[in-house]
């Protein structure tokens, strides 16, 4: 008898020796808890076209998130589709807290919203370098092509803040641009056949980094802004007849835009402009040009030097056929989607 409790108390013993190698070496899990997430709902634009924006996400919206356990190369997650259902966000083969017990122990976790998949197009691949420190994950965007929303987040979580659902705080990468054209002759007339922006950047590579400001913020970027000569706008969806006095020509949708400087030109004259076409009274083909960076915004001496990411702009032309044309921008800042179940929305915007 005493010889059995004698092996029974060495087994015991071999089970907590046990038990403290794996916390030593991360490979407890501590009470069973998934590594669930959850992200803001509103978005401005659901699709490759000109659209009303829409008001929430939608069941099936999904995003892809990267993680790492402190600085493993190996990923835990690898461009992981998080869904959202009725009302929570999931994914398929949860992933499980595996803490080492170490107060300096952390997870880093990136997240694309890359807008919603549609039969006429693909998404871009993103890419994600895990050994490098801190990783990082981007994706490319052509707003000639790809007019979808594109939202990047990063959070990382201590050992100290435990196992409660990681809530993604999705920040806007790219800027929305809107115009407006009305008639500032009171008797006159003409066809407004469209607009179109020039100079500006084409492309370029979006990313966000494990690497945390003071107020636990990611790193946010644009590398790699390619600028070419292209016409980019609403050339073949605008014909409109516009009579005199207060007829009010408001485009129903948003130009997505690539974050941008408006001061530096293309070539001998390659300033960033916006291109007004119509046709007079008197069928002749005319346009009306103004550069980006000469542009005031509303109520103010100081004009729109450069795009910035989360800001919409509306650009609101008055053609005038005696005179010329008049321009003014409006701003109006997209907010932070904090990240929570089902989530936040954006402040309604004024379609006029």
């Amino acid at each position: 008898m005493t010889q059995r409790i004698i092996r029974i108390a060495l087994a015991l013993a071999g089970c907590i020796l046990s038990t403290a190698g794996c916390i030593q070496n991360g490979g407890l899990d501590t009470d069973g808890t998934p590594i669930r997430f959850a992200a803001g709902s509103t978005l401005l634009r659901n699709d490759a076209t000109k659209a009303v924006p829409k008001n929430t996400f939608a069941s099936g919206n999904c995003f892809l998130v990267y993680g790492r356990h402190n600085t493993d190369p190996s990923l835990v997650f690898t461009a992981r589709e998080v869904v959202l259902g009725a009302s929570a966000w999931s994914y398929s083969d949860p992933e499980y807290w595996q803490w080492t017990g170490n107060s300096s122990d952390y997870y880093d976790f990136l997240a694309l919203y890359l807008g919603e998949a549609d039969q006429s197009r693909q998404l871009p691949t993103p890419s994600c370098v895990p050994a490098q420190s801190p990783f990082s994950a981007s994706v490319t965007y052509d707003p000639t092509v790809d007019q979808y929303e594109l939202m990047l987040a990063g959070e990382r979580r201590n050992y100290a803040e435990g196992n409660g659902v990681v809530e993604m705080e999705f920040q806007h990468m790219l800027c929305a641009v809107r115009v407006k054209v009305t008639n500032g002759s009171s008797d006159t007339y003409f066809i407004l056949n469209g607009y179109h922006f020039e100079n500006l950047v084409s492309s370029g590579t979006a990313t966000v980094s494990a690497s945390y400001d003071a107020g636990d913020n990611p790193t946010l970027a644009w590398s790699s802004l390619s600028r070419t000569a292209i016409h980019f706008g609403g050339e073949a969806d605008l014909v409109q007849n516009l009579s005199g006095g207060n007829y009010y020509l408001n485009a129903l949708a948003y130009d997505l835009m690539i974050p941008q400087d408006h001061t530096a030109k293309l070539g001998s004259d390659g300033w960033p402009a916006i291109v007004v076409n119509y046709t007079n009274q008197a069928g002749q083909a005319k346009s009306a040009r103004a550069l980006l960076k000469d542009i005031p915004r509303r109520n103010s001496l100081l004009n729109i030097e450069r795009w910035e990411r989360g800001v919409v702009y509306d650009y609101e032309i008055e053609l005038n056929l005696d005179g010329g044309i008049l321009v003014n921008v409006t701003t109006t800042p997209w907010t932070r989607i904090e990240g929570e179940t089902p989530g936040l929305q954006l402040p309604e915007i004024d379609l006029g």
